[in-house]
């Protein structure tokens, strides 16, 4: 298990709060192009959806030039590096294993549960 990693796609995924605008932005852009490009002009709201999300900002542009997963990876890593004392990461209290979401209470590496039984 690459602890880093793992980190690194749980903030991604979880850790929303930190985005910058741009990355913000960024991230709408790339949702526009895979997944309403193809629908723009064939219905009105997917138009509108797709004006809004879609940017010509060259920064927010740029943001995206080595791809989404590059960009993805960038903003984490930034993120990680900026705020790793404000994120509430949800471990494994016995392996220290990143769990999948913020709620979960089983650990998917050593099947340890923190669940509090009532």
């Amino acid at each position: 298990m690459d602890q880093h990693k793992e980190i690194l796609r749980y903030i991604a995924q979880y850790c929303l709060e930190h985005k910058t605008a741009n990355e913000k932005a960024a991230s709408n852009h790339h949702f526009a192009q895979v997944k309403l490009l193809k629908y723009r002009g064939r219905s009105k709201s997917a138009t509108d959806a797709y004006n809004k999300m879609a940017s010509e900002d060259p920064e927010v542009l740029r943001l995206l030039k080595d791809g989404y997963d590059q960009f993805v990876h960038r903003y984490a890593q930034r993120i990680y590096n900026n705020h790793f004392n404000e994120l509430n990461i949800n471990k494994c209290p016995k392996c220290d294993g990143v769990a999948r979401t913020p709620q979960a209470k089983q650990c998917r590496f050593c099947g340890n549960s923190w669940r509090e039984d009532k």
